[in-house]
């Protein structure tokens, strides 16, 4: 597991049922898990960038995105984000109901860790978030600053 004594997970989903599914799937991990939830592409890009308001917070040691946001788009909050020195070792995991290939192409091609589909089967949900917390928190080392 990571060396943090709290796991900080930044969702960034505009959906308030997705989104709280999510939440209740991550903390039923068995980890020490914080989430902050951003409802927009510009409220996730001002929190990873410390900006209107977010200059205290920690930055997230994983992030899950949901490519169909309001205002600044999933693909443009990745760009920006992998663009960024301080920000790109993140791992982003897209997590979208689109299973179109060229979305699923972009996400690579802008440095996504991870693409997976959104299902609506309950029990599905809570599989794939488990499975990503075991594996990034458990089974992978997370790049920290030096």
């Amino acid at each position: 597991m990571t060396s943090h004594k709290h796991v900080h997970i930044l969702v960034v989903e505009d959906s308030e049922p997705d989104a709280t599914l999510l939440t209740k799937a991550l903390t039923e991990m068995d980890i020490d898990v914080k989430i902050r939830v951003a409802k927009s592409g510009e409220e996730a890009l001002d929190y990873v960038f410390k900006r209107n308001g977010f200059a205290n917070c920690v930055d997230p040691d994983l992030i899950i995105l949901d490519l169909n946001l309001p205002q600044i788009g999933g693909h443009q909050v990745l760009r920006e984000i992998k663009s960024d020195d301080c920000l790109r070792t993140i791992p982003v995991i897209v997590y979208t109901s689109s299973d179109n290939p060229e979305d699923v192409w972009w996400s690579y091609n802008l440095y996504a860790n991870s693409y997976v589909v959104k299902t609506f089967d309950l029990q599905e949900v809570f599989s794939k978030i488990k499975e990503i917390g075991r594996y990034w928190f458990k089974t992978a080392t997370l790049a920290r600053p030096i």
